[in-house]
């Protein structure tokens, strides 16, 4: 979630103002209500499951529990999203030197790549990016699914001879 409102943090430093970021902000909303309704990854919540609901059911509309739970699902939502923006602010504040840097460069060009951000801000504190080429992807996903080399998951067996 934080790597998602960063954007919209960073602005709120930089520039004091937020232009947008809708997108992040949906992304982040949906996984917190997911964490909340769906995995029963919430203490106040507890282990339970609220699936999502179908816009094409009958029953579109009609939920199964009490708007007093409605009401601490939205507080509990709120609450993690509030979490993850004092976090993903309080990184960034600690790093502003950083933070400055790239929004300068950012300035300059649109994007920024891994090979930009490595050299304003040095090297990633878990170990440097290993780039893999898709094909060389793809062989070792095959591999661990034990598919022989040279064969996709998509192609279909040969045909026995008559």
């Amino acid at each position: 979630m934080c790597m998602a409102l960063g954007g919209r943090v960073a602005e709120s430093i930089t520039f004091r103002v937020i232009t947008g970021a809708q997108n992040d902000l949906h992304k982040v909303t949906k996984i917190a209500y997911s964490q909340v309704r769906t995995y029963g990854m919430n203490e106040s919540m507890g282990p339970i499951l609220f699936p999502d609901e179908d816009r094409n059911s009958r029953e579109f509309g009609v939920r199964p529990y009490s708007k007093r739970l409605a009401n601490t699902m939205d507080d509990e939502t709120r609450n993690i999203i509030a979490s993850a923006y004092k976090r993903t602010e309080s990184i960034f504040l600690q790093h502003r030197h950083m933070l400055e840097k790239i929004a300068e460069e950012l300035l300059l060009k649109e994007t920024l790549n891994y090979h930009d951000m490595k050299a304003l801000v040095g090297s990633p504190p878990h170990g440097q990016k290993q780039l893999i080429e898709p094909l060389q992807f793809e062989a070792e996903i095959n591999e661990q699914a034990g598919i022989a080399p040279g064969r996709s998951q998509q192609q279909s067996p040969p045909l026995p001879e008559d």
